[in-house]
């Protein structure tokens, strides 16, 4: 009579073996777990992360230029008080971040800086529509001038990590670690709420010179949005 598999001894062996509860599932060829678990290709992740910052550059810089042309010969005075207006923002934003990290954790620091400056966007609005003057072309130019700068400002930053995450050097290691593990907000979510905020600043500058009393609501409307944009930036990372 011949033997079946399932008479082996050596497969009964291996089948007991496989059944006991203590037995591990798999062996990870990448590590020494024996969890179900998933390993992230670093140098993928980071490959297209780079990718993703490039193309959201070029499209800064198409914009920006775009831009500067029609605000250039719309108002100059506008173009010019949109960008320092993005600095003012910029530079409370910081100043409030700056002065809390002192008693509170960086995440509520970011946070209550990011929240801040969304604040005073609609107040740096009324200022332009009151100093430099009222109207559609004023408010376009504005928004033409905060986008170019923050656009510049973007692309430098982008360049420059870039650089970092294929550098050999602690800072590219955790740069790289970061991306794979998807705590740096996507390029192209940045890209969306920075051209979102300077359409929005060009239109509170045209309805502030419409009416001035609108930036009471425009200035909790303002803050709410930045809020969700970093709550949803937080979900998807």
């Amino acid at each position: 009579m011949t033997a079946t598999p399932a008479d082996d001894p050596a497969t009964q062996l291996d089948a007991s073996s496989a059944a006991e509860p203590g037995a591990p599932a798999h062996t990870c060829e990448h590590c020494d777990s024996t969890e179900d678990h998933s390993h992230v290709d670093e140098r993928s992740a980071v490959l297209a992360y780079r990718s993703a910052m490039r193309a959201t550059d070029v499209l800064r810089a198409l914009i920006a230029t775009a831009l500067l042309v029609v605000a250039v010969m719309l108002s100059s005075g506008g173009l010019l008080a949109g960008a320092g207006a993005w600095l003012l923002a910029t530079a409370v934003g910081m100043g409030v971040l700056s002065i809390a990290t002192r008693t509170r954790p960086i995440g509520q620091s970011v946070l209550l800086g990011a929240l801040v400056s969304a604040a005073a966007v609609p107040l740096l609005a009324l200022a332009v529509s009151q100093l430099v003057g009222p109207g559609w072309r004023i408010g376009l130019a504005a928004g033409a001038g905060w986008l170019v700068l923050a656009g510049g400002t973007e692309i430098l930053r982008n360049r420059g990590l870039a650089t970092t995450l294929v550098a050999h050097t602690r800072e590219g290691e955790a740069a790289r670690a970061a991306v794979a593990a998807g705590a740096p907000t996507s390029p192209w979510v940045d890209w969306s709420w920075s051209l979102l905020t300077g359409a929005l600043f060009g239109v509170w500058v045209w309805l502030t010179g419409e009416l001035a009393i609108a930036v009471v609501t425009l200035v909790p409307l303002q803050v709410a949005l930045a809020a969700l944009s970093r709550r949803l930036t937080h979900r998807r990372a």
